[in-house]
């Protein structure tokens, strides 16, 4: 007879195309040989994902409670999840996400679950946060870290920040970089767009909303437009903001210098067919999207927020600059966009930099980190 399988919740607020997610279900996937994997989520949920989980034989739980900073429903999704947990036995309750992270870890205590596990992958009280929500989350965090067996932080520069918050003591914290599958991002062939042979291709791949940054990528461009006409701007991305983007280009006359494609299917071969990767959010974790372009060997211009500094050295495999400055990111395309030296030194420091960040490195750490944490119990 085979012996039972460690069995884990993986618990997560929003369950969307997205870097939290990609690092989620690159776990669940590819270590669901070595665990009995049970993938929750909140109210706010992607139905083609969870249609493919179901059909990929992976149990999924909806908690309706479990919401995007909702405090009214923080306290019926503790009782929500709680309930499931004394219901169903798991080993380890691993959380995801700022609302998932906080009740899932408070029900997990309270149900007995033996290992409470949470993954940093950005920065939620950043001081974009309205004060008082950034004072609420910081207090949350802290309860909730009595309840931590251990933190899988992204980034070392997130776990310096957590800890100076006084969340959590060091011992708790392990560095484990979100992985992708590097050789699949170098080795790509190129995709077809719909572009003017030579022109300088500025890619932005990321959820469309706001706090990505997407009104300074559209100043810039205008500041850009101005000098350069061989450069074109790529979209990549689906959310609620996406109307907001188009009437801004549309209003400041750029229609013929921005493509809008869409969610991407097929990312290797986007980044293989374009010339530069832009980042400006507001805050971010550690973009996995940062570690793609890097594995397709691209120069980054992104801002220095989260885990970002761990991803790009500034003047070396990109260029780092403030949150919110469209001039500074206009200046920071040209720089790279007029300097070919500096171009293909950024380009080769990126493929270096990439293996940091293999999908076979994570799955290795995380699988190690779940077997000292199960012998630490037994």
């Amino acid at each position: 007879m085979s012996e039972r399988k460690p069995r884990i919740l993986q618990l997560i607020t929003r369950l969307h195309r997205g870097g939290a997610e990609d690092h989620l279900l690159s776990i669940v996937y590819n270590l669901r040989d070595k665990y009995d994997f049970v993938v929750g989520f909140g109210s706010s949920f992607n139905p083609e994902l969870e249609k493919k989980l179901k059909a990929d034989n992976i149990e999924t739980k909806y908690f309706k409670w479990l919401k995007h900073y909702s405090l009214f429903s923080i306290l019926l999704s503790v009782l929500e999840i709680f309930y499931y947990l004394r219901k169903n036995k798991f080993d380890i309750v691993h959380t995801n996400s700022t609302e998932a992270g906080i009740a899932g870890r408070i029900a997990a205590r309270l149900a007995g679950v033996p290992i409470i596990v949470h993954t940093l992958h950005g920065m939620p009280f950043n001081e974009n946060r309205k004060y008082f929500l950034r004072k609420f989350i910081i207090a949350m965090e802290r309860f909730a870290a009595f309840f931590t067996s251990a933190f899988e932080s992204t980034s070392e520069t997130i776990t310096r920040q957590y800890l100076a918050n006084h969340i959590g003591r060091s011992e708790q914290y392990v560095t484990i970089y979100s992985g992708i599958e590097t050789d699949k991002y170098k080795n790509s062939s190129n995709m077809v767009l719909p572009v003017e042979m030579g022109r300088f291709k500025v890619l932005m791949a990321a959820r469309l909303t706001k706090e990505k940054g997407f009104d300074e990528l559209i100043m810039a461009a205008k500041e850009i437009i101005s000098k350069y006409k061989d450069i074109i701007f790529i979209i990549s991305g689906e959310g609620e903001y996406e109307n907001n983007i188009r009437s801004l280009i549309n209003s400041n006359g750029l229609q013929e210098y921005f493509l809008m494609l869409g969610f991407c299917r097929d990312m290797p071969k986007l980044l293989k067919s374009v010339s530069l990767l832009v980042l400006p959010s507001y805050f971010e974790g550690t973009p996995r999207i940062i570690s793609e372009a890097m594995a397709a060997g691209l120069p980054i211009v992104a801002t220095n927020v989260g885990g970002i500094p761990d991803q790009i050295d500034d003047l070396d495999n990109g260029i780092l600059i403030p949150p919110k400055n469209a001039l500074a990111l206009a200046e920071a395309i040209m720089k790279i966009y007029k300097d070919k030296e500096l171009y293909m030194k950024m380009s080769n420091s990126s493929k270096q930099k990439s293996q940091k960040y293999s999908l076979s490195t994570m799955l290795k750490d995380v699988n190690n980190h779940y077997n000292k944490l199960l012998q630490e119990t037994i």
